[in-house]
């Protein structure tokens, strides 16, 4: 299992450096608009060996024209772990509910804890000063909380595992654009079954 081999921070993964090599790889030929906002660590003890390990073996097989454009990083994966971890870990929920919870990531920041956003947003799922203090939406165990806890008190009973996951995603976030979340379901669910933190 991939994730046995996650065994220590690398010291060159910081999420700067993931942040600079994404931006020069995605603005080659194209003018700068705005700033991007900075973007910083998911995980407080950095990058793994396993999260490299991961984005090796999922980049370039995720969804053509989706919102990752087929590539991930270690970064990313990073992110996303942070995010399972939690949901598995801490809540004792099922994989649904992770998968869930990344596609909303996906969409809302591209698996980055970004600092800035849209208005207040902030954090990997783009939380706005309503969801709470900005240092627990930076915090991506507790933006992740914060996720969980408004999605089971929106579908009490576990009515969150039959809805479709663009709908369960749109009724926690209330996005403008609630047609972005379900197509980036597919993808959401390959990056967590490769974390290795749910059984196959």
């Amino acid at each position: 299992m991939v994730a046995a081999l996650v065994c220590g921070s690398l010291a060159a993964g910081s999420a700067a450096a993931a942040a600079e090599a994404g931006a020069a790889a995605s603005g080659r030929g194209h003018r700068a608009v705005a700033a991007a906002p900075p973007i910083l660590d998911c995980d407080p003890g950095g990058l793994t060996v396993g999260d490299q390990q991961i984005a090796a073996r999922l980049d370039g097989t995720l969804r053509p024209g989706g919102a990752m454009a087929t590539r991930i990083t270690p970064y990313q994966v990073s992110c996303a772990r942070m995010v399972v971890r939690t949901i598995k870990d801490l809540w004792q929920l099922e994989k649904h509910a992770a998968v869930i919870a990344i596609t909303t990531a996906i969409v809302e920041s591209h698996v980055q804890n970004l600092d800035g956003g849209t208005g207040s947003s902030v954090g990997v799922f783009q939380q706005t000063d309503i969801w709470g203090p900005r240092e627990d939406r930076l915090d991506v165990e507790r933006s992740t909380d914060l996720f969980i806890d408004a999605m089971l008190r929106m579908f009490p009973g576990g009515a969150w595992k039959n809805r479709p996951i663009g709908e369960v995603c749109q009724k926690v976030q209330r996005s403008a654009f609630p047609e972005r979340y379900q197509p980036e379901a597919t993808d959401a669910e390959k990056i967590v079954s490769a974390l290795g933190i749910y059984p196959s």
